[in-house]
C-alpha cells in the first residue's frame, strides 16, 4: 500500500535520511533561484578517501520540482523511471508520474518526492523547498559506490557528515563524478566551454536536458585539472543550474597550466 503525505517542512539537513516521519528538505536563509552565481572555495587539493559501505535495495525515488502548480520536466523524470523499470527491475514500467502527480500543491515552490519499487508507487511527499547555500566544497574519493539508479537508501553518504564543508565533490580514481546533491559542469578557463564528467554517478534529468541542447561537452576531468577551470555549475531538478566561481584556499592554490 502506498503512502501519500503532503508536508510543509523546514529542517536543516545535508543528507537524505530514511525516516517515515521525516522533513528532509535542504534549506538555506534565502529563496531558491534557478539561475544564480556565487563564490565557492575548494578546501583541499587532493581528495580525502572516504570509507563507506553501500547496500543496494530495490527501492528508488524521483525528485520533481513543482512551482505555483507547474510541474517541471516531467518527461525527463518519466524517461528515467521507465529506464529504471527496464534495466533495474527488468519489467515494463508500473509508475505513471503524470497520474501520480494529478493532485499536487499549487502554491509556493515544492520538492515532490516519489518513492517507488517493482510494484509501483510506495509513497508521495511534498516539501516546501529552500535552496542550500554553498560556499565551501570538499573533494572526497569514494571509490566503490554505484549510483546508476536513484536509490532510496543513501546511507553510504553518512560518513560525510564528519567532514566540514557545505558540499562535496565526489571523485573515483581521481576523476570527478558528481556532488551529493547534483551533477556538475565546469567552465574551462581558456576555451570558455562547459565540460561535464563523462561518467557521472547518476545520469540526472537536468544534466540530460543540457546535453540534449548541446550545451555541455562530456570529458574526463581529473581533480588535478581543476586549476584549468574557473566555475562549477551544480545541476539538479530543483535548482536547475547554479554557477559558482571556484577558487582554492591560499595554501591549496594551484597554478594554471601555461
Amino acid at each position: 500500500m502506498c503512502r501519500t503525505v503532503s508536508l510543509n517542512c523546514h529542517k536543516n539537513t545535508k543528507f537524505f535520511r530514511r525516516n517515515n516521519n521525516r522533513c528532509d528538505t535542504q534549506v538555506a536563509p534565502y529563496e531558491a533561484n534557478t539561475k544564480s552565481e556565487m563564490q565557492a572555495k575548494i578546501l583541499n587539493r587532493k581528495p580525502i578517501l572516504i570509507k563507506t559501505k553501500q547496500i543496494i535495495e530495490p527501492t528508488l525515488f524521483e525528485t520533481i520540482k513543482i512551482e505555483n502548480g507547474k510541474i517541471y520536466n516531467l518527461e525527463y523524470h518519466q524517461a528515467r523511471v521507465n529506464s529504471a523499470y527496464k534495466e533495474f527491475f527488468k519489467i515494463e514500467p508500473k509508475l505513471n508520474l503524470k497520474e501520480t502527480l494529478s493532485s499536487h500543491p499549487t502554491d509556493n515552490l515544492y520538492r515532490a518526492k516519489i518513492v517507488y519499487d517493482i510494484n509501483g508507487l510506495v509513497s508521495k511527499d511534498y516539501y516546501i523547498y529552500k535552496q542550500k547555500r554553498i560556499s565551501t566544497l570538499l573533494l572526497v574519493e569514494i571509490p566503490n559506490i554505484n549510483y546508476k539508479f536513484k536509490y532510496f537508501n543513501r546511507d553510504f553518504l553518512t560518513p560525510l557528515q564528519k567532514q566540514q564543508a557545505d558540499e562535496f565533490i565526489i571523485t573515483q580514481n581521481g576523476y570527478l563524478r558528481d556532488t551529493t546533491i547534483a551533477n556538475i559542469a565546469l567552465l574551462h578557463t581558456k576555451s570558455q566551454k562547459w565540460h561535464t564528467p563523462k561518467t557521472p554517478l547518476l545520469q540526472g534529468t537536468t544534466l540530460n536536458r543540457y546535453l540534449d541542447n548541446k550545451e555541455l561537452i562530456k570529458t574526463d576531468v581529473h581533480y588535478k585539472d581543476l586549476k584549468n577551470y574557473s566555475k562549477i555549475a551544480l545541476l539538479n531538478a530543483m535548482i536547475n543550474r547554479v554557477e559558482l566561481n571556484i577558487s582554492f584556499l591560499p595554501q591549496e592554490a594551484l597554478a594554471p597550466n601555461k
